[in-house]
């Protein structure tokens, strides 16, 4: 057996090691010498997980990258489907989906006093108060002091609870008579719709028409007019501009810059989608007035799409309409707008989307 002999163990691996020696002065030699074999390990372990950190870091960036790009595709698909979206589904506003048929909340009482806890600190009877009755003496008073205070803290209870009951009373009688006036005013707005009244008509399409979901990147306004005499509807529509729309075609991460590199699609390409967009919507706004409006109101739609922007031959702030098309119900209906090609279309009805139309820059941007 060694003189001298220790076992080292290393606090990151828990890796031992047994070191001896029959001098004292080698023994510490060999200590130290371990020591280094695993500092030097360490920084080792420590620069390949730097390396795994980096290279998994990079990874992650390019798979983002991919995603980016592939969301970016997505967006682009759907934009091609703004018409066709609608299609399937009916955009006649059910009024009675309108009314408020939310129950008001249930009455939840407070927590009574237990009384339990009122006698928590009172000692048990015991045998033992037949020898020392001051035992007794002073349980049963302790017992009268939680009766007491038992029974003041119901009483508390019991008043507070009808004032929370009376307040909760109150608060859903006032909900209950909001609710019941909401839903008569849906009723009324109703049959002021079918009895063509303007106002009426004019908010039940504008109503049509902001629910209807569009893809990221399109936001749009409407501003309606309705002559019940005409039985006409003109809606002047706030379009997006093209800045305004998200046209990527890919997005590159480079590991030697740390960086996420945005590729966006060509002018000319932008511009047909933009058109192919603009086109879209106007056919779209168009079918779901017709759809929704029920009662035959509405025998022609007169649209007109505008922008809302920075003019570049002036820099100002300006308003420019750049699609108008006007159909009558009947000639309408019979497309069928599933199988329409939007430009053709909108050129049949005596539109097309102005050249100045891809010049202009939102007031956002241009700030």
């Amino acid at each position: 057996m060694a003189k001298y002999e220790c076992i080292l163990t290393h606090t990151g691996t828990g890796e031992q090691v047994k070191v001896k020696s029959n001098d004292y002065f080698m023994h510490r030699q060999k200590i130290e010498r371990q020591k280094e074999r695993w500092a030097r390990a360490d920084e080792k372990r420590a620069v390949a997980g730097e390396k795994r950190r980096v290279a998994e870091m990079k990874a992650a960036k390019a798979e983002e990258a991919a995603e980016r790009t592939g969301d970016a595709q997505e967006m682009i698909e759907a934009y091609s489907k703004i018409l066709a979206a609608t299609l399937t589904k009916n955009d006649r506003i059910d009024w009675e989906e309108l009314k408020d048929k939310s129950q008001f909340h249930p009455y939840k009482p407070e927590t009574p006093p237990l009384e339990a806890d009122f006698f928590a600190s009172v000692p048990k009877k015991s045998w033992v108060e037949v020898v020392l009755t001051f035992l007794r003496s002073k349980r049963e008073r302790l017992e009268a002091e939680a009766r007491e205070k038992y029974a003041k803290a119901t009483a508390a209870y019991s008043q507070a609870e009808i004032q929370r009951k009376h307040s909760y009373e109150k608060e859903k009688a006032e909900y209950l008579a909001k609710q019941t006036e909401f839903n008569r005013s849906v009723d009324e707005m109703k049959s002021k719709f079918e009895a063509s009244e303007p106002a009426a008509v004019e908010h039940y399409l504008n109503l049509v028409l902001e629910r209807s979901e569009y893809p990221d990147g399109i936001s749009l306004a409407h501003e309606i007019k309705y002559s019940p005499q005409s039985k006409s509807l003109s809606v002047a529509t706030q379009l997006p501009t093209m800045d305004e729309l998200p046209l990527v075609a890919e997005v590159k991460y480079v590991a030697s810059k740390d960086e996420f590199q945005t590729k966006y699609l060509g002018k000319s390409e932008s511009k047909q989608i933009y058109q192919d967009i603009v086109h879209q919507i106007s056919i779209r706004t168009i079918h779901e007035i017709l759809e929704a409006e029920y009662f035959g109101h509405v025998q022609r739609v007169e649209f007109s799409g505008y922008l809302q922007g920075t003019d570049p031959k002036t820099g100002n702030e300006a308003r420019t309409t750049v699609l108008s098309i006007a159909v009558d119900r009947d000639n309408f209906i019979q497309f069928n707008l599933a199988k329409v090609q939007p430009a053709k279309c909108v050129e049949s009805l005596g539109g097309g989307l102005a050249k100045n139309a891809y010049d202009f820059s939102s007031a956002q941007k241009a700030a």
